[in-house]
C-alpha cells in the first residue's frame, strides 16, 4: 500500500515547470526560439528591419528627388535650349562651369549674348593652369562660332 501511495502522490503533485534556457543555450539551440515565440526569431527581427531600412531608403530618395527638382528648374532649361541649338552635352557641361566659375545665376546667360559669351570666356580661361588654356580655347571658341556665326 505505501508503494501505491507514492505512485498516487507522485502523480496528484504538481510538476515543476521547465527552467528558461539561459543565454548560452539560446544561441545553440535556435529552434527554442522559433518554436516557443515566433515574434522573437531572429530571422524575423532581420526582415522587420529590412524593411524598414527600406522603406526609409526609399523615402529619402522621394524627398531628395522633390528637392533636386526645385533646384534643378533653371538647369534644366539650359540643357533643353543647348539640344535645340545642337550643342554637345560636353560643351553643355564647360558652359556650366564657366557660368558656375563666373558666378552667373544661370548658364543662359552665355547663350544670349555674343559680348557676354565672349568677356566671360576669357576671364574663365584666364583662371585656368596653362596647360589646360589651349584646350578650353578651341572648344570655346567653336562654341562661340557655332552660336553666333
Amino acid at each position: 500500500m505505501n508503494s501505491s501511495w507514492l505512485l498516487m502522490l507522485a502523480l496528484e503533485s504538481p510538476r515543476t515547470p521547465k527552467t528558461p534556457p539561459n543565454v548560452d543555450e539560446i544561441f545553440t539551440n535556435w529552434q527554442w526560439i522559433n518554436h516557443s515565440d515566433p515574434l522573437m526569431s531572429p530571422l524575423w527581427a532581420i526582415a522587420i528591419m529590412s524593411v524598414i531600412i527600406f522603406a526609409m531608403l526609399v523615402l529619402r530618395i522621394i524627398k531628395w528627388r522633390r528637392s533636386s527638382n526645385r533646384q534643378d528648374g533653371p538647369l534644366l532649361v539650359f540643357h533643353q535650349v543647348a539640344k535645340q541649338l545642337e550643342i554637345d552635352i560636353t560643351t553643355q557641361w564647360l558652359l556650366i562651369k564657366v557660368a558656375q566659375q563666373q558666378g552667373l545665376p544661370n548658364p543662359l546667360t552665355l547663350l544670349i549674348c555674343d559680348s557676354t559669351f565672349a568677356h566671360h570666356a576669357k576671364a574663365y580661361i584666364k583662371s585656368l593652369p596653362n596647360h589646360r588654356q589651349k584646350h578650353i580655347l578651341d572648344q570655346l571658341s567653336h562654341a562661340h562660332q557655332h552660336l553666333f556665326a
